[in-house]
Formats: C-alpha cells, structure tokens, sequence
C-alpha cells in the first residue's frame, strides 16, 4: 500500500507541472479560469506540494532500490517515479541552483555504482545499478539544458563506471568485456 501510494504521489506531482494539465483543468473558458484562481497562486500551491513532498520521496525511493533489489517490478517502477519526480523538479525550477534537480541527480549517481565515491576494481554491478544508469541518461537525454553544476557528479560517475565490469542480462556478452 505505501509503495502505490508514493507512486501515485509521485505521478500526480509530474501531472500537476505538465503542459497540458492547464487545459485540461478548463483554463481555456473564462469561468473556470476564474474558479481555478489565477496561474500565480496555482503554481505556487504545486511548488508547496512539491517542496514538501520531495525530501520524503527522493528518500522512500531510496529505501525501495537498496532494500527491494531482487523485485524487479519495485526496481522498475521506483525508477519510473525518479524520471517523474526529475521531470516536476525540472519544469518548476529550471534555476541553476535547483536544489531539487541537484538531489535527485546526485542520487541517481550513487545509485549507478555499487560504491560510490570508492574505486574499488573488484566489484561488479547489480541489476539495479544497470537501471539506475539507464533512467540517469533517460534524464540527461531529455533535460540536458537544464542541468549546470550537476555535469562534475555525473561525469564522474560515468568515469567510475567505466572502471567496472558489467554483467547482466540486459546487456550482450559481446559488449560485457
């Protein structure tokens, strides 16, 4: 229950940022524009609920990744709701000093490697490693302009994976070695 309901939270944090979500809240008629209340104070209700529902989130997301590693549907959807959160986080903020954006990468970094900030030639990455690598560069792949200061932790996670051996399912054999 509490991991379908950080999941709808989530979700419902990146709807409430997207684009379309004005239009579909009747933005366009008169009437409702003026029951909805103006843009401003929307936007600043969503910033609240995203500025207090963050800290807990990045954290339960966290917690499923390192202790729920073996389900791969947990795995998975928790990293969905990285991308979501990453998404919200970006289209409110886009300031180079988005605290936000700088949490949920740093995050996503130490998540990629099975110890971070240590080079240690022995160890090998799990499977969760691999999809925290592949949701990192969905992320960088779609909001490449609105990361600054975060490229150093990035690059430098790069840099460490490519010390480690990879083995996994997902990837071939052939580009394993």
């Amino acid at each position: 229950l509490a991991f379908r309901c950080i999941m709808a939270l989530v979700h419902s944090t990146k709807e409430a940022v997207s684009p379309g979500t004005l239009s579909s809240l009747g933005r366009g008629n008169e009437s409702s524009y003026n029951t909805c209340k103006s843009q401003p104070n929307r936007n600043h209700f969503i910033d609240a609920i995203l500025n207090g529902s963050f800290a807990p989130s990045v954290s339960v997301l966290q917690h499923y990744i390192k202790r729920m590693y073996g389900s791969h549907v947990v795995v998975s959807q928790t990293f969905k709701s990285y991308e979501e959160l990453a998404f919200a986080s970006m289209a409110m903020d886009r300031a180079p000093d988005n605290l936000r954006r700088h949490a949920i990468l740093t995050s996503l970094c130490k998540l990629c490697l099975p110890s971070w900030g240590k080079k240690r030639t022995n160890t090998q990455l799990k499977e969760s490693n691999i999809d925290a690598i592949w949701t990192l560069i969905r992320i960088i792949h779609t909001h490449y302009e609105d990361i600054f200061d975060e490229w150093h932790a990035i690059l430098s996670t790069l840099d460490q994976l490519s010390s480690i051996s990879m083995s996994s399912k997902k990837i071939p054999d052939t580009h394993a070695k």
